[in-house]
């Protein structure tokens, strides 16, 4: 519920990943036709030719976030980006701000959809706005969410503090055993020197995905009371 009184309905975190890969086919399509057009600009300066293609990328976005509520694939997927705390679109300077976060955060930042009370990715957390679903009352039950809540009736959680470092413990944990894993199964070439065979790069590419797996289940359950040392622990009943 924000400052109105609105309340809030929030969308599933794979309608947010469908937004997401149209966004990147439709920047792909943009980034492929800059570079077959680039025989057309002739003597052009180099330095307008990057900017024919940095202006239509910034106009999708931050652009449309910042003066329509969204991007193409938002708009598809019937979401909407806005204010965490006003039913109203961010400017374009947040949305930029926005925009950088998520680049650099990659797929790790919606790890946190799955935790946040609003189902904020981390670099909406970080610009405090909120993604929500523009007519809620046209989709199923099981596509819209109300804001996440701890069942401290039923449970005793631990602090944030003791939750967020055993998170880090175990995400550190998982990264010395995917070092480990690397230094046992690929040669030194791939591992040092990226010069890897198909089955090599095959099997880099698998531990790369099960490393991030197990960070992210790690986040979720250590941030849910569900990991070993920092789990929750039933009140008894009254």
């Amino acid at each position: 519920m924000d400052q109105a009184g609105t309340e809030l309905v929030y969308p599933r975190l794979l309608r947010r990943v469908r937004a997401f890969l149209i966004d990147s086919v439709l920047f792909i399509v943009l980034l492929y036709g800059w570079i077959l057009s680039l025989p057309a600009f002739g003597e052009t300066p180099f330095l307008l030719k990057i900017v024919a293609l940095i202006l239509p990328v910034t106009i999708i976005e931050p652009g449309l976030v910042a003066f329509t509520g969204g991007t193409p694939g938002h708009h598809i997927m019937g979401l909407r980006i806005r204010d965490a705390s006003r039913d109203e679109n961010i400017g374009i300077l947040r949305a930029t701000v926005r925009a950088i976060f998520r680049t650099f955060l990659g797929w790790a930042s919606f790890i946190f959809v799955l935790v946040t009370r609003k189902h904020q990715a981390l670099h909406d957390y970080m610009t405090s706005t909120v993604v929500v679903l523009r007519r809620p009352e046209t989709l199923p039950v099981h596509e819209k969410f109300a804001p996440r809540t701890e069942d401290h009736a039923r449970y005793l959680y631990p602090s944030k503090i003791r939750r967020t470092v055993v998170i880090l413990g175990y995400v550190f944990l998982s990264f010395v055993m995917f070092s480990v894993l690397v230094a046992v199964l690929l040669s030194q070439e791939c591992a040092a020197d990226n010069r890897c065979s198909h089955s090599e790069s095959v099997g880099a590419g698998a531990l790369e995905i099960i490393w991030f797996l197990s960070v992210g289940a790690a986040i979720v359950l250590g941030w849910r009371g569900l990991l070993p040392g920092c789990r929750r622990s039933a009140l008894p009943r009254a």
